[in-house]
């Protein structure tokens, strides 16, 4: 793994070079959209231009937070829908392959024309629950799991499928 810099000149522009090489190499970028956001996001834009423009074989983008990931649909006029701008823009920049956590909704997977893969915990977590199962507040941190669910019931059929269960009920 190489560091990056990255930095500003006096004017406030961003200035970025990559740490080493990586003509003919698979390159992956790492980099959060946690705030400074549009800091953070130009900063990701102007990494793989420039693994792009040094010849790299395949640029990943990996994002570990997506934060556009809300605004995937128009519900007022005269606005745009931002996730799929950032979509395009992360194609345009040179990614040959976005990974990302769970995105807020399977439609956001549509906007990207390069391979999209949602990264999730889940299964970290369910071994670890099912694992705890001697551990006295197992009962309680299946009660807080149960009650999570049931204030986000469209999460629930996802929930109950990581722990093998077909009818959604987290209670056994």
């Amino acid at each position: 793994m190489e560091r990056t810099l990255c930095r500003h000149f006096s004017n406030d522009n961003l200035y970025v070079q990559l740490g080493a090489s990586v003509r003919g190499r698979a390159v992956y970028i790492i980099q959060s959209l946690t705030p400074p956001v549009s800091e953070h996001l130009l900063e990701l834009f102007m990494m793989l231009d420039a693994a792009r423009g040094a010849a790299a074989r395949e640029i990943h983008a990996i994002i570990p937070y997506f934060s556009y990931a809300r605004s995937d649909k128009k519900d007022a006029p005269r606005i745009p829908i931002t996730a799929r701008l950032i979509a395009d823009l992360l194609q345009t920049s040179g990614a040959t392959h976005v990974m990302t956590m769970t995105l807020h909704s399977p439609q956001v997977h549509g906007f990207f024309s390069v391979p999209c893969d949602p990264l999730t915990a889940a299964a970290l977590i369910v071994t670890h629950l099912r694992n705890m199962t001697s551990h006295p507040r197992t009962m309680s941190l299946r009660l807080t799991l149960a009650a999570r669910v049931r204030r986000a019931p469209g999460d629930a059929p996802r929930a109950a499928g990581c722990f093998g269960r077909q009818d959604g009920d987290l209670r056994h």
